[in-house]
C-alpha cells in the first residue's frame, strides 16, 4: 500500500484552522481571525496573522508552527522573523475595529509535533522584544479537556496562566471573619459559587508550570456532583481555599472575642484563589443550575 507524502501535507495551514476552532469554539474569544488574507498592519503594509482573537480589551496573537512528524527542528530564524512580526502588529492593530478598543496585546508561538531548544524559547522572552509565550499542542489539549468538564470557566483558568487581570471594577466582596490558627490567617465566608468560579485555580499535576499537587478533575465525578446540587443537595462542609498575596483586602467593621468582622474583598487575579480542598464540590456548580 503506498504510503502518504506527509511533505505534501500543508500541515502548518490545518494547525492555524485548529487554533482558531480552539479559541472560538472552547475560550469563547470574540473576533477570532487568521489565515492566508488577514493581515494587522499600519495602513498600506501586509502582516499575515496565522491566528488571533479578543477576550474583552486584550487581542491575543498565535504563530502556528507544525510538521507531519514528530521531531527537534531550528526555528531561530522563524522566531526572529515572528519578532518583527510581533512590532508590525503593535503598531498596526488599532487599524481594525475589531480591534481598536483592545488595551493589550498577548503574542504566543505554539508548535506541533515540532522540539525546539531552550535557547530558542529563552530568545522568545527577551526583554528588549515583544515577549511571547510559546506552548505546544499540549496547552489545546489542556484546556479543551478543562472545558469540557467546567465549561465556560475554563478560560479564567487560561486568561490566569498567561497573566491576564480582571477588570479593577471585577471583584468578589464577603462578609467574613477573620481568626488566626497558629501562624495563619484565616478568613470564613460564604459565597455564591459562580461568582467564586471567576477568582478560582486548582493547581493541577498536569501542567507543567510548577510543582502542582491536585489531581486533575474527574469529569464522571462533576456530573454526579452536578446532578446531587440540580436535585437539591447541599454540602455543609466548607471549601479550603489560599488567598495569593495581593489579591485581597479586609476591611473591619467588628471586633468579636478572638476575632474580627468585616469585609473580604478578593480582586486582581483569576487565579486568587487556589483550592486546596473541595475543587469537585466547588467545580460541579459550574455544570450545575444550582447556585
Amino acid at each position: 500500500m503506498e504510503q502518504p507524502d506527509l511533505d505534501r501535507k500543508d500541515f502548518g495551514k490545518d494547525f492555524e484552522e485548529e487554533v482558531k476552532n480552539f479559541l472560538e469554539e472552547k475560550l469563547k474569544f470574540s473576533d477570532v481571525k487568521g489565515g492566508q488574507d488577514f493581515h494587522i498592519a499600519p495602513k498600506g503594509e501586509k502582516n499575515q496573522i496565522d491566528a488571533c482573537g479578543r477576550y474583552g480589551d486584550v487581542l491575543f496573537v498565535f504563530e502556528c508552527k507544525a510538521a507531519g512528524r514528530r521531531g527537534k527542528k531550528n526555528l531561530r530564524q522563524d522566531i526572529l522573523a515572528t519578532k518583527e512580526r510581533a512590532r508590525i502588529v503593535l503598531r498596526g492593530y488599532k487599524q481594525i475595529p475589531e480591534y481598536s478598543n483592545c488595551k493589550y496585546v498577548k503574542f504566543i508561538f505554539i508548535t506541533k509535533k515540532i522540539e525546539i531548544p531552550e535557547s530558542e524559547k529563552n530568545l522568545l522572552n527577551e526583554d528588549h522584544e515583544p515577549h511571547f509565550w510559546y506552548a505546544d499542542e499540549g496547552m489545546l489539549e489542556y484546556y479543551s479537556d478543562l472545558y469540557e468538564k467546567i465549561g465556560e470557566y475554563a478560560v479564567f483558568n487560561f486568561l490566569a496562566d498567561y497573566g491576564i487581570h480582571p477588570p479593577e471594577e471585577e471583584v468578589l466582596k464577603v462578609a467574613t471573619v477573620k481568626t488566626k490558627i497558629g501562624e495563619y490567617i484565616t478568613y470564613s465566608f460564604y459565597a455564591k459559587p459562580k461568582q467564586l468560579l471567576k477568582f478560582s485555580y486548582v493547581a493541577r499535576r498536569r501542567s507543567q508550570k510548577e510543582n502542582f499537587y491536585q489531581r486533575m478533575l474527574d469529569k464522571n465525578r462533576i456530573k454526579k456532583i452536578s446532578k446531587f446540587l440540580d436535585q437539591g443537595g447541599v454540602f455543609p462542609t466548607n471549601v479550603i481555599i489560599s488567598l495569593k498575596y495581593g489579591d485581597k483586602d479586609f476591611v473591619k467593621t467588628q471586633d468579636l472575642d478572638g476575632a474580627e468582622i468585616g469585609i473580604l474583598t478578593i480582586k486582581n487575579s483569576y487565579s486568587a484563589c487556589w483550592i486546596i480542598d473541595g475543587q469537585h464540590r466547588l467545580y460541579s456548580h459550574a455544570k450545575s443550575n444550582s447556585n
